[in-house]
């Protein structure tokens, strides 16, 4: 008995040692695991990674000019009277100087396709013939426009221009001498509906001799685009 109970206090002596230490000189708490502070005002927000950086935009890009082909057809009436044709079954017809159907083609250009703004030049054939079976006389001439246009709405329509004639001749098919008149220059207006429209032309022709004849004229046209707008 006396050597067993040596034995136990030898073996106990570690379990005493950990169980029961010699002294506590603080109690410390236990660390505490907290989530990152959030940033104080007036701190910069952090910059976005390269996975949120914003994209720039592309530039839109300039719509191109635009380009229309169309063709023409005109009926005016108007002006001086140039010459009077008496028919032998009776009665008689007067040529004027405005007078005359037109058939004409032409080439508009938008420079800026979102503006409605555009430029045009045309040229074409005018002529006016007498109702007779035995003669071919006429009054011939190359009308020359060239103007601005302006699309007030998708179908109403404005147009400005220099308005020339050139090649004016009165045919007389051998019933009288030919007439030839200068080159002449004038203004004209027009507006319309979609491919018909209206049109006003202020002109003067000057014979050979020097007469002077007021070839001023009002008239209906009619219009086919070519291509498309």
């Amino acid at each position: 008995m006396r050597t067993l109970l040596p034995l136990l206090a030898v073996l106990a002596a570690p379990v005493l040692a950990q169980t029961a230490p010699d002294s506590v000189a603080a109690v410390l708490p236990a660390p505490r695991l907290e989530s990152s502070p959030e940033p104080r005002s007036g701190t910069p927000p952090a910059r976005p990674t390269s996975a949120t950086a914003r994209t720039p935009e592309a530039r839109p890009e300039t719509a191109a000019p635009v380009f229309d082909v169309y063709g023409e057809f005109a009926v005016e009436v108007g002006g001086d009277d140039v010459i009077e044709l008496l028919f032998t079954g009776g009665g008689s017809q007067t040529l004027s100087a405005g007078q005359g159907g037109t058939f004409a083609a032409g080439l508009r250009a938008r420079p800026v396709a979102t503006l409605p703004l555009s430029l045009f030049g045309s040229i074409g054939y005018k002529f006016v013939l007498n109702a007779s079976d035995n003669a071919d006389i006429r009054l011939t001439r190359i009308p020359i426009e060239l103007g601005l246009r302006a699309d007030v709405t998708d179908a109403v329509w404005a147009e400005a221009a220099y308005t020339r004639h050139a090649g004016i001749t009165l045919y007389g098919d051998d019933f009288f001498s030919d007439v030839d008149f200068d080159a002449a220059d004038g203004a004209t207006l027009a507006a319309g509906w979609r491919w018909v429209g209206a049109s006003y032309t202020a002109i003067r022709y000057t014979s050979e001799d020097g007469t002077e004849f007021d070839a001023s004229n009002v008239g209906v046209t009619l219009r086919l685009a070519l291509s498309d707008r």
